[in-house]
């Protein structure tokens, strides 16, 4: 009995030794420096010690610090999964012109994770890609004709806004059904009126998966989770089935009703595809417009799409009630050129009211990590070797707050938007949408609807601080996006 306590404490030691060397030996020459972590957990201890030391707990933040130890591009295991942070324009740029960096991680919180335009990766992915840019023009997103289906919500909401006159309101709820019921006319050919029980099924189920994405963050990216956290896994599968099986339904009555002689929306599109691709010698392309890809490309855009410009429309109203003189040279430009009788249309010259929406995308960074990229293969990174599988998460947050581009970034500053004569100007370092072939899909649609609502509801209201509502702050909270804490404003009507 002795000698096997023995033999079986030797053994353990053998097994933890071989587990420290393995750690220190296993990764490769060259790849970008960063904190060493320990066997197993990885760097999460050097994470914590990092949030001591700066009582800063957002991973974007975090990162930046890191980068002063180690430089703009560093690495680090996050439990067994390796990955590079990239904090500066110039490494995301080229990283992302990478075309061996362009794959996209498996979500193994989510099951078929890897179906959809959104996650997939390769041949299946470049065919997604160009059929949903495709088929997004064609409907005239990101056009002035398409400018009518978005103020048909913005008419409900500014309803929706006079009912509160004199009374905070929250705006979140109200700005989340007008963006979704926008995706529901693209994907599903119709809109919904707001009390519609289905539709209020749809943005249950939508709040539902946005907050187990927003739960789990990195997390979903690492193997280990998945063991580790259970209900956490099955919490996130349920929410996803249940948006899978509502589009499912969906998909089954476009299918039942399909006139190949009218196509009223992305769906109807993508089963045309589906239906002339159904043929021996096109097999690559059935793989790439399944249904199976069809049902997940809905989820991923109405999740994605619905979240990101809510989120950025929170922010703008938030800076507006912060800084109402710039709220004033809003509407006073928007004034001058539309006029108080009618509303503003997306080819209107309104040059500081277009830099007051970049602007709160550049300091409020909503998706500050932007979407992890994955190495399809071994390649390399300015000049570091990147071993095939490892994760590329990119700063943008760091990128918009680099003190050596913009002038005191932490200002709220639009003019940093305009030339000396006033106009936009571009500027190279600005990514909201990130940058590369895997940039935002939805960029188009998105930036027009972010100048509908707003300079819609500013020509129509002002918005102003309750006074029984706290301190304006531009602390966020860590979700999915960085998101602006709940807030309620006064609506006055112009």
């Amino acid at each position: 009995m002795s000698f096997f306590a023995i033999d079986a404490s030797t053994a353990l030691i053998a097994v933890l030794v071989f587990l420290v060397i393995f750690y220190f030996f296993r990764k490769p020459t060259n790849v970008p420096p960063g904190p060493r972590g320990l066997p197993i957990l990885g760097c999460l201890p050097n994470l914590a010690y990092y949030v001591y030391r700066t009582g800063c707990k957002e991973p974007f933040r975090l990162f930046d610090y890191i980068a002063k130890d180690y430089g703009n591009v560093f690495s680090m295991h996050v439990a067994t999964k390796l990955i590079v942070v990239v904090n500066d324009y110039e490494s995301v740029r080229e990283a992302f012109r990478n075309p061996h960096l362009n794959d996209r991680p498996k979500v193994h919180m989510i099951p078929e994770s890897e179906a959809g335009v959104l996650l997939a990766c390769g041949h299946s992915w470049n065919r997604q890609r160009r059929f949903t840019l495709s088929t997004f023009r064609d409907f005239g997103i990101g056009k002035s004709r398409f400018q009518d289906q978005i103020s048909t919500e913005t008419e409900q909401v500014i309803k929706e806004l006079t009912k509160y006159q004199t009374n905070p309101v929250d705006p979140h709820r109200i700005l989340t059904i007008a963006v979704s019921n926008i995706i529901c006319s693209v994907v599903f050919g119709q809109r919904f009126e707001y009390c519609d029980e289905r539709f209020q099924e749809l943005l249950r189920n939508l709040d539902a998966s946005i907050e187990a994405s927003a739960s789990g963050g990195l997390l979903h990216f690492v193997p280990l989770v998945a063991h580790f956290f259970p209900t956490f896994k099955r919490t996130t599968i349920q929410t996803t089935a249940r948006l899978v099986h509502f589009v499912n339904e969906i998909v089954n009555e476009h299918r039942n009703n399909f006139d190949c002689e009218n196509f009223k929306d992305y769906i109807d599109v993508f089963l045309n595809e589906i239906n002339m691709n159904n043929t021996s010698e096109n097999e690559g392309s059935i793989i790439s417009l399944s249904e199976e890809n069809l049902i997940h490309s809905v989820v991923q855009l109405f999740v994605a799409g619905s979240e990101t410009t809510v989120t950025t429309l929170r922010w703008c109203f938030l800076y507006m009630i912060a800084y109402p003189d710039i709220q004033s040279r809003v509407q006073d430009e928007i004034d001058s050129v539309v006029g108080r009788k009618s509303f503003p249309k997306v080819n209107d010259k309104l040059p500081f009211t277009e830099a007051t929406i970049m602007e709160v995308q550049r300091i409020a960074s909503i998706v500050p990590l932007g979407v992890p990229h994955i190495a399809a293969t071994d390649t390399t990174l300015r000049g570091y070797f990147i071993p095939k599988g490892t994760m590329i998460m990119p700063n943008l947050w760091a990128i918009h707050h680099n003190k050596d581009k913009w002038d005191e970034p932490e200002k709220f500053k639009p003019e940093r938007f305009l030339d000396s004569n006033g106009d936009l100007c571009h500027q190279t370092e600005y990514v909201p949408f990130s940058t590369g072939r895997r940039a935002c899909l939805g960029e188009n649609l998105a930036k027009m609807e972010l100048f509908v609502f707003f300079t819609h509801l500013l020509h129509q209201f002002s918005f102003w601080k309750s006074d029984e509502s706290p301190p304006i702050t531009f602390e966020s909270t860590i979700a999915a996006t960085n998101a602006p804490l709940p807030f309620k404003l006064i609506v006055t009507k112009r």
